[in-house]
């Protein structure tokens, strides 16, 4: 059984449709791609808001699960610290990671939240799958 994996997308104003679905549609791959059963995504509408958050936090607990997917570390939040702090609590409430989205350089990266730091694992390889991480941060999720 593949393991359940959750987008979320922190929504603004100046997002269209379009984007909005380009963005969905980038979660989905990365868990295709990696072996992961895409189960739904968590918006969040408001600035400064974490209703969505918490709720994705909820899930994970009752599902068991722990991945996360979202298109930049920016939709946790615009500030570093408070992006560490919401992978910490990710990490210690659902032992969860949280990947990223990266498109420019054709990797995928996946955040450490057992650590609140950033793992880059590696390039997507040609069968369009993510490399095996085992062993690279110490986990074998």
């Amino acid at each position: 059984m593949k393991p359940l994996i959750y987008g979320y997308l922190r929504l603004t104003d100046d997002l269209d449709d379009h984007e909005i679905r380009r963005m969905e549609q980038g979660l989905q791959e990365l868990a295709e791609a990696g072996g992961f059963c895409f189960a739904t995504t968590f918006h969040e509408y408001q600035t400064g808001y974490h209703g969505g958050f918490d709720e994705l936090t909820h899930e994970l607990q009752r599902a068991h699960a722990h991945h996360v997917v979202v298109p930049s570390l920016e939709h946790l939040s615009g500030h570093p610290l408070l992006q560490d702090m919401m992978l910490a609590h990710l990490a210690r409430e659902a032992g969860a990671y949280v990947w990223v989205v990266a498109r420019r350089d054709g990797t995928a990266e996946r955040a450490a939240a057992s650590r609140a730091r950033r793992v880059s694992v590696g390039p997507i390889g040609s069968d369009g799958c993510l490399p095996a991480t085992s062993g690279r941060d110490g986990s074998d999720d």
